[in-house]
């Protein structure tokens, strides 16, 4: 394989070039699809409209249909499923959501920056955070959304899988590398090139540029699992 790659460098490195834009446009692709997040999986939205992911604990499929002022959604959690029913008039605060049928929430909705917030009728608020505990596998029913997150989902709107802004640690390592790979002189003259005259790089400098190497190709492939990871 190596003395193929010498042998054929300019295929090597056209190939390096196909691979490597195919490799990004993947990449770019699964970062901006859109969905939901829920119970920290992400349900990704599909072509008819559904939404579809898994945890360690369980499958989810959710669906949300608006008429009016009403919005229905189906939520199913492995094999169970349960139905809501979300009523808001339009620029109107207040809201009631339905399970199966029974009013569980009546009251009005104080809109936030990124997360809409349930004020119930006694002015209290509900379910303002989801409390999970670390190791402990999760009962069917607390897989479920809460009443905040059905409204919120009852919006319609969607987020991405991917956080974006690892782009940009991806991005100037991998100019890094590139220019490194490109022009492996660079840096050295960049670093030494006013303070000698002439010269050449040392089998140190090499070693120690094959590490920076293998260090800035590490970083962009921990950068990528971060941005499906962290958010």
């Amino acid at each position: 394989m190596i003395d193929f790659l010498k042998k054929h460098k300019k295929l090597s490195v056209i190939l390096g070039i196909v691979a490597s834009l195919l490799l990004v446009f993947t990449y770019l692709h699964a970062l901006f699809l859109p969905g939901v997040w829920h119970n920290g999986a992400f349900l990704y939205k599909k072509d008819d409209g559904s939404f579809s992911g898994a945890n360690e604990y369980a499958d989810f499929v959710m669906t949300r249909e608006k008429q009016g002022s009403i919005t229905e959604i189906s939520f199913k959690v492995n094999d169970k499923t349960k139905t809501y029913r979300v009523v808001q008039e339009e620029n109107s605060p207040n809201v009631q959501i339905f399970e199966n049928g029974e009013s569980i929430f009546k009251g009005t909705v104080l809109p936030m920056e990124n997360l809409n917030l349930l004020e119930d009728e006694n002015g209290e608020l509900v379910d303002i955070v989801r409390i999970s505990v670390g190791g402990v596998a999760p009962k069917e029913e607390e897989l479920f959304p809460n009443i905040t997150e059905i409204y919120n989902f009852s919006k319609g709107e969607t987020d991405t899988r991917g956080e974006p802004y690892m782009l940009i640690l991806i991005v100037i390592l991998g100019a890094i590398l590139a220019l490194d790979i490109a022009f492996p002189n660079l840096f050295f003259y960049f670093r030494h090139g006013l303070n000698v005259d002439g010269g050449t790089p040392s089998d140190y400098y090499r070693a120690g540029q094959m590490f920076g190497r293998v260090v800035c190709a590490i970083g962009i492939i921990a950068c990528i699992v971060m941005t499906f990871t962290v958010r």
